[in-house]
């Protein structure tokens, strides 16, 4: 330390070489690092000196101490400075939590005198000091000449107004306390969009702190008042921008740029931590250890590990985003019987209240929005809907243009997008609404995403979901949303159209499956349960309609199609038996039951009401055999009672187990009620119409008995309105099935 001055000195001779420039003193500080403290995150150094200058330094770090990897000793990454390293945002020169997690870190580790140099925009970081004793470092970073000779006095001069010399004495800690106070609940209101609050805020800071909004500060010609950043970030101003770099054919928004608070004028969040359900004290963390583990190694794999790339540990979950942390943890608990899911699911719909008005999101946000829709039943559309606009707020779909490049940040990404792309369109049929999302050229090309460097297995079955939904969407484009309308004579062909294009889909995709270590041969048999899904899906277009009219309207609507209709609901029989009978007799898909995300459970119901009201009410005209349409959905339900017992109360398939059970009683009811002696009316089928078989009892029966013209999807018509979802999966009944 003695020959401190000269080794500064030597420094400045050794770096003027380097740059060809005579190098000046910027700055010089010694940093501590204490026993067992933290380290410093991932930033680049350039960012904090933006308002003194936007110019290079370069700096040298001397070690005091020796520095270790056990003592924290700084980490780097190489040739980044030659690139362009992505910022947080609102965090100064912190990086980009997900490229730091990509780029390859490499520790220098010093001997005490040891000197290493490098420049304000490389990479680096510093691990906690996981030892008892301390080190010490000192800092001396330089410009060059030619930048300007009051650099170092400007600097400074700015840190004596933003830190007044006061600033770590005793006295200062009461004023200090109330600064973090207001510090806390400016953050508040900025999350929740307080603007009002906000502006409040910082015109009485401005006040009590006179020198930071100065009029020796301000550009001449305006008022403190006027460039109050806090207002300008709260009312959301814009400016008009020329970029001579951009194209002719930019999208119309592009001229303008919202303005942001200048680096200065933000203070930075020393100190700062993220809370999650854990810190909190809502839930100890060998339970969110054990719910972290259940969602990683089992249910990542259904949805192609899309999320679980993102973070490769607990602690990192954690780190990343509480949102992601409560999420995983609710949808764990939602598969154990333990109270805790209660707790998890709370919090997680604080959080969601939160993240759903903040005025800034991250890829974080999209990823848990898409668990808790998947598996989370009661908030799929409200999730997937904000996951959506969160991915378009973020502009994921650039990313679908470099997938093929060796940046992973990109890949994984775009994986983000084709998955809410996927989860929209899961939903948009059991919630009866035309999807968000659509298909573009990005969509069209999905299937680059094999070629990416970092392809991983998974992404064959997101493709193969990306392609299928592309052939779904066509469905409902071609056939529209008015239910109430019977099938025509001109969309019958579109019909038998999209039933070869399936047919041809799932021969084309037949062989590519290879068995999973986490989930074994779900990829080939879930492919088939797609298909079925997809078909009985197309076929409720041919019967939607069908009494919704007067008889006599509804024999000119389809007196020319009849035997089209019998065909398509004949095959609709066939795929709703097909997907029952998949679940009774391939063990291995049985293991999946309680795995299965909400769209195979809501399908999966869908297939037991359509077969038992056919069976029943429509066999006239549908070749059914009702004995055993009801064996298939007695077995089905003894392996569904098999699982629920280890499952949360509140699971969407315990629902759906009371819902079926109940239905059975109610027809067992029925079927005796006529052995009984009660009347009962047949209907022979009018010409080209489906016709329930059974008509109502007398006096209007007591279990849901038929109208002549009973609508046979009036109640779960996959293009209906949200109530299939709301009267079936949540107060699931029998007279709700059969009325």
């Amino acid at each position: 330390m003695r020959n401190l001055p000269q080794t500064a000195a030597a420094i400045g001779t050794i770096l003027t070489q380097i740059s060809g420039d005579e190098m000046l003193l910027f700055k010089d500080k010694i940093n501590y690092k204490l026993p067992n403290s933290n380290g410093f995150k991932a930033h680049l150094d350039a960012p904090a000196y933006d308002h003194v200058g936007r110019i290079s330094h370069l700096t040298a770090n001397i070690a005091v101490d020796a520095s270790t990897p056990e003592n924290g000793c700084l980490e780097v990454v190489p040739g980044s400075h030659t690139i362009s390293v992505p910022l947080a945002e609102g965090e100064g020169g912190r990086i980009d939590p997900r490229w730091e997690e990509q780029a390859n870190w490499v520790q220098l580790p010093l001997r005490a005198g040891d000197i290493v140099l490098f420049g304000s925009h490389l990479a680096h970081r510093s691990a906690p000091n996981k030892t008892d004793t301390s080190r010490a470092s000192v800092y001396a970073t330089y410009h060059c000449k030619k930048d300007g000779l009051d650099l170092r006095e400007r600097y400074y001069a700015d840190r004596r107004v933003n830190f007044p010399p006061e600033y770590g004495k005793l006295g200062y800690s009461n004023q200090h306390k109330l600064q973090l106070f207001q510090e806390a609940v400016e953050e508040i209101a900025e999350k929740l969009s307080l603007s009002e609050l906000l502006v409040r805020l910082k015109r009485a800071d401005n006040m009590d702190q006179p020198h930071r909004n100065s009029p020796s500060q301000s550009p001449e010609g305006h008022s403190p008042e006027n460039e109050d950043p806090a207002r300008d970030e709260a009312t959301g101003r814009w400016e008009v921008s020329l970029d001579l770099q951009s194209g002719l054919g930019d999208a119309p928004g592009s001229c303008f740029s919202q303005i942001s608070p200048t680096p200065g004028s933000r203070r930075a969040q020393r100190g700062s931590s993220l809370t999650d359900i854990i810190s909190e004290g809502l839930l100890p963390l060998e339970s969110a250890e054990k719910y972290f583990a259940t969602y990683k190694q089992r249910f990542d794999h259904f949805i192609y590990r899309v999320p679980g790339e993102w973070y490769r540990s607990l602690k990192q979950d954690r780190e990343s985003s509480p949102l992601l942390t409560s999420v995983l943890c609710a949808v764990g608990a939602l598969h154990s019987a333990s109270t805790e899911y209660d707790v998890c699911y709370r919090h997680f719909i604080t959080l969601v209240g939160r993240r759903i008005f903040a005025k800034h999101h991250t890829i974080h946000d999209v990823l848990a929005f898409l668990i808790g829709a998947y598996w989370l039943s009661d908030l799929s559309w409200t999730l997937i809907s904000n996951a959506v606009k969160i991915s378009t707020e973020l502009q994921l779909w650039r990313n679908t243009y470099s997938i093929a490049g060796t940046d992973k940040a990109h890949y994984l990404s775009a994986r983000v997008y084709f998955l809410v792309f996927v989860c929209d369109h899961h939903f948009s049929i059991p919630y009866g609404r035309l999807p968000l999302t659509r298909q573009d050229d990005t969509i069209k090309s999905a299937h680059k995403i094999l070629t990416s460097p970092h392809s991983i297995e998974d992404d064959f079955r997101l493709v193969f979901q990306v392609q299928l939904w592309s052939m779904t969407e066509n469905m409902s484009t071609t056939f529209g949303i008015n239910t109430d309308g019977c099938l025509t004579a001109s969309m019958v062909p579109h019909l038998h159209r999209f039933s070869i294009q399936l047919d041809s889909f799932r021969s084309e995709w037949s062989g590519r499956w290879v068995p999973n270590a986490f989930i074994g041969n779900y990829a080939r048999k879930g492919a088939v349960l797609y298909y079925h899904f997809a078909k009985l899906y197309l076929y409720s277009h041919a019967l939607r309609g069908l009494g919704k009219q007067d008889p006599s309207a509804t024999v000119r609507a389809t007196s020319e199609i009849g035997l089209d209709i019998d065909e398509f609901a004949n095959a609709a029989v066939l795929s709703a038996t097909a997907i029952i009978r998949t679940v009774l007799n391939d063990p291995e898909v049985q293991s999946f039951i309680d795995g299965f995300h909400t769209y195979f459970h809501i399908m999966t119901a869908f297939a037991v009401v359509f077969l038992l009201k056919v069976s029943t009410s429509y066999s006239v005209s549908i070749h059914v055999d009702a004995a055993e349409i009801r064996k298939l959905v007695e077995r089905l339900l003894v392996i569904i009672k098999g699982v629920v017992p280890q499952l949360h109360p509140k699971h969407l398939l315990i629902t759906i187990c009371n819902g079926i059970e109940q239905l059975l009683r109610k027809l067992s009811a029925s079927m005796q009620h006529d052995l009984d002696g009660q009347s009962r009316a047949l209907s022979r089928p009018l010409p080209g119409t489906l016709l329930p078989s059974m008509a109502m009892s007398e006096g209007g029966g007591d279990w849901g008995g038929f109208d002549a013209f009973d609508p046979f999807m009036s109640e779960f018509d996959f293009l209906s309105s949200q109530p299939p979802m709301d009267s079936f999966m949540y107060t699931m009944s029998g007279e709700d099935m059969l009325q």
